[in-house]
């Protein structure tokens, strides 16, 4: 993997990561007329994981996605870092599911695209709509706000500052500059600033997007911090658990708001995108991310049921590592209360 692409990849990390912190819900659609926060069967809540793997395994069972991702969807490909291989994988939990969907850190749809795609395609869908909301707090970029009067009171956004003679724009979230993501002029601008200092920013460009794959009546986009609260989720996808900061800083409330709507023998299944121990030892020397997700469930009472990893493909496109040697780019763990 180039410098380069680890770079752009820290920067997709940044957006996404961004959505974990922050304000309260600014907005949440009204969700009473037309779509039903659907109850599922909890034994089958359990089982989800079976049911993806077995689906994932039949013929043809990831071509769809990577027919999705390369033909019908090929520039796409551009604005996000997902192998088919995770594509595919968030197509069968949504298909597979019945339940509503949570997702935090869309960027600009790769993986909302195709959650809703396989949402759409589930049985479920057939007999009672299901809630779909993905949550960022789209940082307003750095030229977009010095040129916005109106604009000045957003709460997060990149600005321009001069670190030793050389311009660099920093995010600030609530306001409060986040010094550790103070990202150089070139940097900023082709992985930040062409999309965020555009009309309408990042969020403009999500939604753009979702019109253009014709999932856009499926999502609910809201700008926001955390997981709506008395919603039972059956499906949570995050991408702001990238080292053992945003575990420690996100994980407990996020998780724990969605634990606490669980009912008796009910599952959730979460999916945590780039938990990929060796580019972060930096971050976690000592402990693997997969085990620190896993040590986080345990302190909340909960236990996990099944767990899979979805992998980042090699050049020949053979698996590079597994879910027992913590070189996945996913982690998918289905989780209950211990005292279930």
């Amino acid at each position: 993997m180039s410098q380069r692409k680890i770079e752009y990849i820290a920067v997709a990390f940044i957006l996404s990561a961004s959505a974990c912190v922050g304000v309260r819900y600014a907005f949440f659609p009204d969700t009473s007329s037309g779509r039903n926060l659907k109850q599922v069967n909890p034994a089958k809540t359990c089982t989800l994981m079976q049911r993806v793997q077995t689906g994932k395994a039949s013929e043809g069972g990831c071509q769809k996605a990577y027919t999705l991702l390369m033909k019908e969807w090929g520039g796409y490909a551009s604005q996000g870092w997902m192998s088919v291989d995770e594509l595919c994988t968030l197509y069968w939990l949504a298909k597979e599911s019945g339940g509503n969907i949570a997702e935090q850190g869309p960027y600009h749809g790769l993986s909302t695209i195709m959650l809703a795609r396989g949402m759409k395609g589930s049985k479920a869908w057939q007999h009672a709509k299901r809630l779909f909301l993905t949550t960022d707090l789209f940082a307003m970029g750095a030229k977009a706000r010095e040129e916005c009067e109106a604009c000045k009171h957003y709460p997060h956004f990149w600005k321009y500052n001069t670190v030793d003679g050389s311009q660099k724009a920093m995010l600030h979230i609530n306001g409060d500059p986040v010094p550790a993501y103070n990202l150089g002029e070139g940097l900023y601008q082709s992985a930040v600033g062409q999309f965020s200092d555009l009309p309408g920013g990042q969020m403009a460009r999500l939604v753009s997007n979702l019109h253009r794959a014709g999932v856009h009546d499926l999502v609910s986009v809201n700008t926001g911090q955390h997981i709506p609260y008395a919603i039972p989720w059956e499906v949570v996808f995050t991408d702001a658990t990238h080292d053992l900061h945003e575990i420690k800083y996100n994980f407990p409330k996020m998780v724990a708001e969605v634990a606490a709507q669980l009912k008796r023998r009910t599952c959730v299944t979460f999916a945590f995108h780039d938990i990929i121990a060796h580019n972060y030892t930096a971050h976690s020397p000592n402990l693997a991310l997969k085990d620190a997700i896993d040590l986080e469930f345990k302190k909340l009472g909960l236990e996990i049921v099944d767990k899979m990893g979805s992998h980042l493909l090699d050049g020949k496109g053979k698996v590079r590592g597994s879910v027992h040697d913590n070189t996945d780019s996913m982690y998918v763990a289905t989780v209950r209360k211990t005292s279930s």
